[in-house]
């Protein structure tokens, strides 16, 4: 998740991460990360899914990449500098 949106419907996606991860046979790979210019609610919120995961089994470096991009922003331009990384930490048995 490049900048996800945590504030959403109230930040719902923490209790359902909570709710289903008991449930998950496998941890998928999450790559997560958040520009250190989006604002200091988005980094907090951000930090906190990164948190959650942990807690409910993903590992960092193994199946949870999460990372605060020094001088990055909520738009495509920054986003587009980490897609080649995204893609290799997700697809690591590729050629991507």
């Amino acid at each position: 998740m490049l900048s996800p949106s945590i504030w959403w419907n109230h930040k719902s996606i923490l209790g359902i991460l909570n709710e289903t991860a008991p449930f998950l046979h496998h941890r998928p790979r999450i790559w997560l990360d958040v520009g250190d210019h989006e604002g200091k609610v988005t980094l907090r919120d951000t930090e906190l899914l990164s948190k959650r995961l942990k807690a409910n089994g993903w590992v960092e470096d193994d199946t949870l990449h999460f990372e605060k991009v020094r001088g990055g922003t909520h738009e495509e331009t920054s986003w587009a500098t980490r897609v080649g990384p995204l893609l290799r930490f997700l697809f690591p048995q590729s050629n991507v």
